[in-house]
């Protein structure tokens, strides 16, 4: 963490001084004259020509009301805040030089906490940190091959609400607002025989930033990618260490100008996640794996985006997901973490069955609770060249809970942006989008350089 965070210092400090000097990619200073003559000059001079980045510095506040569900009694075992403030700085900082990419992503946070409700009310925390999300060195080694490592957010897929064909993370970032997807550590090989086909080779060797429940396990994939005039598509296979064995891919179809057609999904044998299961413990019940893996499971994602002759672009998108919970399972979760709820403050030894229990309920190592979901979207992110405005609805479909956000976006200048977000959740405490918070208020500025 010490090297990590000198690292993050020093390319967030050389970053400013770069900024505030107008030491552009045209305006770096020459090197000191050597010996080499002619080929320091040129060798510095691809270096001016290959260096570039971009500082982003982003402020906001955050209200949001924690929900009264049995997930986190008088919230006392999530502790979710009331009201927040963040404060980032985000550079990003890339050399091309000959064969050579290099990246690298430091960031550095601040931020700020009160919790208003529960039996921790009025609590406050803050914390800064220090630590590079991103960085990466490439090489090609050949016209037609790359390799690389280093620590990405690697990331595929036509859908919003998920990327089942990615093994590597369970979020996509789509449905974030002004969030980042925390990197992972990553070997990459990448074979290009022609310009329609192109083949990688990754293996997913540490966590890097990304948070996991549970140790740690290698996996790796072989993707093989089609990109043509039309239609595009990819096949993902992957392999993770005393795991199991997935089946992804995606494919896409520009129908008209106006018109894309996308779908996404994979198979595996059995699934990862805890189910609730009869057990002899106090609760009468006990989140477990599946007892079996033989049978095929999988999620699917298919939709379509139609952008409108004014400029605004409307997506509908059905996910339907194999490992969620059927009306049984979910009836029996919900009822032991009510169980769990109950007991939560008892004085004896049901107090730490309980919190087990919603430790477990709270990630049931699923990327959805339940099996079936709709998106609606509305995106028009060129409004008179100032504004960017977003609308969503998703709806779970299993037990009638949804949730709206809806997002503004004001550029002014061209370098700062002016941004408010909002989420509102529908359904009550035993649903999915119940169960954390009852609405999401952001508040924030951004500045670009």
């Amino acid at each position: 963490m010490k090297k990590h965070a000198c690292m993050a210092i020093s390319l967030i400090v050389a970053g400013f001084i770069l900024a505030s000097t107008g030491h552009t990619r045209e305006t770096l200073p020459k090197p000191a004259s050597s010996g080499q003559g002619k080929v320091d000059v040129e060798a510095w001079q691809q270096i001016k020509d290959g260096f570039d980045y971009t500082v982003r510095v982003l402020a906001f506040g955050t209200h949001q009301e924690p929900a009264n569900s049995s997930q986190n009694p008088e919230n006392d075992f999530l502790r979710l805040a009331s009201y927040k403030a963040d404060f980032e700085v985000r550079p990003d900082f890339q050399l091309t030089y000959d064969l050579f990419d290099l990246s690298v992503k430091p960031r550095a946070t601040y931020a700020w906490a009160k919790i208003d409700s529960g039996t921790h009310g009025h609590e406050t925390d803050a914390a800064g940190d220090l630590f590079i999300n991103e960085w990466l060195v490439r090489v090609q080694i050949h016209e037609r091959f790359l390799v690389s490592y280093g620590r990405e957010s690697l990331q595929w897929g036509p859908g919003f609400l998920s990327s089942p064909s990615n093994p590597f993370f369970r979020e996509n970032g789509r449905l974030g607002f002004k969030a980042e997807v925390a990197g992972s550590d990553f070997v990459r090989g990448v074979w290009v025989p022609s310009a329609a086909w192109s083949i990688s080779m990754i293996a997913n060797t540490n966590n890097g930033k990304q948070e996991i429940k549970g140790p740690f396990k290698k996996t790796y994939a072989l993707k093989i990618d089609y990109t043509g005039e039309s239609a595009y598509g990819s096949l993902v296979g992957s392999y993770k260490k005393d795991d199991r064995n997935r089946l992804g891919a995606y494919a896409g179809w520009t129908a008209s100008d106006a018109l894309l057609l996308y779908g996404e999904g994979m198979l595996q044998r059995g699934s990862e996640g805890f189910y609730p299961t009869p057990s002899t413990n106090a609760f009468g019940a006990a989140m477990m794996t599946a007892e079996t893996d033989d049978d095929l499971q999988g999620m699917m994602v298919v939709g379509g985006s139609y952008t409108l002759a004014a400029g605004p672009t409307l997506t509908l998108e059905y996910l339907y997901h194999s490992l969620g919970y059927d009306r049984a399972q979910a009836d029996g979760y919900y009822q032991l973490r009510q169980k769990a709820a109950d007991a939560y403050f008892d004085p004896g030894t049901l107090s730490g069955l309980a919190r087990q229990t919603l430790s477990q309920t709270a990630y049931p190592n699923l990327r959805f609770l339940r099996q079936n979901y709709l998106l609606l979207q509305y995106v028009n992110s060129d409004i008179h060249d100032v504004l960017s405005v977003t609308g969503r609805w998703l709806w779970n479909m299993d037990d009638g809970s949804s949730q709206l956000f809806g997002s503004i976006v004001y550029s002014w200048g061209g370098h700062t942006e002016l941004f408010a977000s909002g989420t509102y959740n529908l359904g009550g405490g035993d649903t999915e989008f119940g169960t954390y918070l009852n609405y999401r208020w952001i508040l924030g500025w951004e500045y670009a350089f």
